[in-house]
């Protein structure tokens, strides 16, 4: 008997292929940063090719919306790979999404900072700077044949109660989803 691996509900592809069970490296929900030299954050022996991140912004205020970014290794913009610079389009005007995959405590992470652009959604009346949260998703993974931690995603869910923010209702959430 083999054991399929899920994330989600959804099965995980390796290499196009059904993940099978394998031990988890986890420890909190953390999967280890890549240690071999040239190894970023992720090692190069699991194959990363992207990171697909689903925010969902229906309870932010003004900014209603779902909206899926993808980064690769090749996403520079905030001078290192794995780094994307996004604006969207909500239903109340812009905002924008800084993502980067980065390493905390020996843990891999993403990074998320949403910028009000012409969507205000949680400032306090009177003053000028918006607030931006900023949130560091711990995420999870499995062990490959290679004895190295591969992430494979994670969720986590900002407010309501976001701090500095006018608006005590707020909320989004973040899915990440790693696509080898």
């Amino acid at each position: 008997m083999t054991l399929i691996t899920f994330q989600d509900g959804a099965v995980v592809l390796r290499d196009g292929k059904v993940g099978t069970e394998q031990a988890c490296c986890c420890q909190s929900t953390c999967c280890q940063c890549g240690t071999a030299e040239g190894d970023v954050f992720v090692s190069s022996s699991c194959n990363l090719q992207s990171i697909v991140i689903t925010f969902d912004f229906s309870l932010l205020g003004p900014c209603t919306g779902i909206f899926e970014v993808e980064i690769t290794a090749a996403d520079e913009d905030k001078g290192f790979p794995w780094s994307k610079i996004t604006t969207v389009n909500t239903a109340g005007g812009t905002v924008t999404i800084q993502s980067n995959l980065f390493c905390i405590s020996g843990c891999i992470v993403l990074q998320f900072t949403i910028i009000p652009g012409t969507c205000d959604f949680c400032s306090i009346p009177g003053f000028f700077q918006p607030v931006s949260p900023t949130v560091d998703m711990f995420v999870s993974g499995v062990t490959n044949e290679d004895g190295i931690c591969c992430p494979v995603g994670g969720d986590v869910t900002v407010g309501p109660g976001i701090a500095n923010c006018f608006n005590t209702a707020t909320q989004f959430s973040i899915s990440a989803t790693f696509v080898y």
